[in-house]
């Protein structure tokens, strides 16, 4: 786990937020359905034969939506 991930999960405890079970019980959904995540994506990719070139349009479209997302919803 990342140093900020981990960050994160002591903060929800130390903030009352969470109980220790809660936060446990989020790392151990995450763990579970990551194979399950990697194994779509590389479907995906396969299936839309992804190339470096389209990888690269992909993920600059992706990072404007977030940012997009982010002004829209930061305003809310």
């Amino acid at each position: 786990m990342s140093i900020s991930a981990s960050f994160v999960c002591f903060s929800r405890i130390a903030l009352q937020a969470h109980f220790l079970s809660d936060v446990l019980a989020g790392i151990g959904t995450a763990l579970f359905f990551i194979p399950f995540a990697i194994l779509l994506t590389n479907k995906f990719y396969n299936k839309l034969k992804m190339d470096e070139v389209k990888l690269k349009v992909l993920s600059k479209r992706l990072v404007i939506i977030f940012i997009v997302f982010a002004v829209i919803f930061g305003f809310m």
